[in-house]
């Protein structure tokens, strides 16, 4: 025990430091078995045990499923591979997500479709039953179905229109329908019998005036210069009629005069005055009505003639009109005073400042060859067009010098322009000086 005694302090402060510091680790060590104990499933002595199995077991089971779970994912993979499959993930669902919509309107849209060609289904039907008719007429031809219809819906257009100037006719008239009308027509075939029977007896009275078969047929200007001569014995003649009236009222007033006072009066001359006035004034007034009615009439002459021509007009107008525009049906309409308008096939009435300036200039054309062939008649007078169609395009050109060829088998036609393609429309014309012709002798 002397070794005992031979320790100094400094070796007890180690010792009992070392003493304190190996029950801490046993103390840990215990623990650390207890807790061995109960992850591994061990008794706390270190005996084996078939008890329940511990933590540790059951997290490796765990672990187990979850691997299983991920396959083919396990703790193994990275971290950076995870997220760029999660993008792309991402990016599927929303590719997904705008696929489900285009499908969900592409439904919508074959939905609406289908009832669409369901309506476009019962509307064939329907008109498969109403246009059977028609394609049964046209042998089952649907274009020639189609030009049937075309030409019906001109022709009913111009029945409206047919209508429609009836319905003014009547309307101008006073009347009421057709019946009425030829019941005004026979009253004014009465009074016109009993105006000519009057113009007859003019004539019997006054040679000068124009026969009736002559006034239907004469030029209206001869006719109209007739009419204010007439109206101007008309005018000069109630001036006499009101001059010799005036005269009778100064006769009278000296008459009554003179029978009051003054030297006695001439009771015969007197009455042979007062009689030679009565048969002025009686020739005045038969004047005067003679040249009121030749008047009247000479107006309604002049009115037939310009309808008859008006219409006449208007027909080779449309004929022309309708060439150059290529056939497309439109009318050309001259009303009483002449004014111009041109009617639609669907029967509108448009007036030339409506159209374009092509068609306008078209329609101009059409009026200028109607006129010319009406004045002239029978006479080829030439035409002369100075630098024209310049609002014409190609189509309306070629249209033009058809129509030109054709008035220029009757007649001569002058195109004067510095445009070359007209140089292909006919003859170029040379032009030479009298002063170069040589001299013809008279003889």
């Amino acid at each position: 025990m002397d070794w005992l005694a031979e320790l100094n302090e400094h070796w007890w402060t180690d010792a009992v430091e070392r003493a304190t510091s190996w029950a801490s680790l046993a103390a840990q060590r215990d623990s650390a078995r207890r807790e061995l104990a109960v992850l591994g499933g061990d008794q706390v002595d270190g005996s084996p045990d078939q008890g329940p199995p511990g933590l540790l077991a059951s997290l490796e089971a765990e672990a187990a499923a979850l691997r299983k779970a991920l396959l083919p994912f396990d703790e193994t993979t990275g971290r950076e591979h995870l997220i760029a499959l999660q993008k792309g993930l991402a990016e599927a669902r929303e590719r997904v997500a705008r696929q489900t919509a285009e499908l969900q309107r592409d439904r919508s849209e074959l939905a609406r479709l289908d009832e669409g060609l369901g309506s476009l289904a019962r509307e064939q039907a329907g008109l498969v039953t109403e246009l059977g008719p028609l394609l049964e007429a046209a042998g089952g031809d649907l274009e020639a179905a189609g030009r049937r219809l075309e030409e019906a819906g001109r022709t009913a257009a111009a029945l409206d229109g047919a209508v429609k100037h009836l319905a003014g006719i009547l309307r101008g008239q006073g009347v009421e329908d057709a019946l009425e009308l030829e019941a005004k027509r026979v009253e004014i075939d009465a009074e016109i019998a009993a105006v000519l029977g009057k113009w007859d007896a003019l004539l019997e009275q006054y040679p000068v005036l124009l026969p009736r078969s002559a006034a239907g047929d004469a030029d209206p200007a001869p006719l109209q210069a007739q009419m204010d001569l007439l109206t101007a014995k008309r005018a000069a003649g109630q001036a006499r009629l009101d001059q010799a009236s005036q005269e009778q009222l100064s006769l009278n007033a000296e008459i009554a005069r003179l029978e009051g006072a003054g030297p006695p009066l001439n009771l015969a001359q007197a009455a042979s005055e007062l009689a030679e006035l009565r048969e002025r004034e009686a020739r005045l007034r038969f004047e005067a009505e003679a040249i009121a009615l030749a008047h009247s009439e000479l107006k309604t002459a002049v009115f037939d003639y310009q309808n008859a021509y008006r219409e006449q007009l208007a027909g080779a107008a449309s004929e022309y009109f309708d060439s150059l525009s290529g056939g497309r049906g439109r009318r050309v309409v001259l009303d009483e005073g002449f004014r111009v308008a041109v009617r639609m096939p669907a029967g509108a009435t448009v007036l030339p400042g409506q159209l374009s300036q092509g068609a306008r200039d078209q329609l101009y054309v059409a009026l200028r060859l109607a006129i010319a062939d009406l004045v002239a008649g029978r006479v080829g007078l030439p035409l002369l067009f100075d630098d024209p169609f310049l609002t014409f395009d190609e189509e309306r050109l070629l249209r033009m010098r058809q129509t030109i060829a054709h008035v220029a088998a009757g007649r001569q036609v002058w195109v004067m322009s510095h445009r070359p393609e007209f140089l292909e429309w006919g003859t170029e014309a040379c032009i030479e000086r009298l002063s170069e012709w040589p001299a013809v002798e008279a003889g």
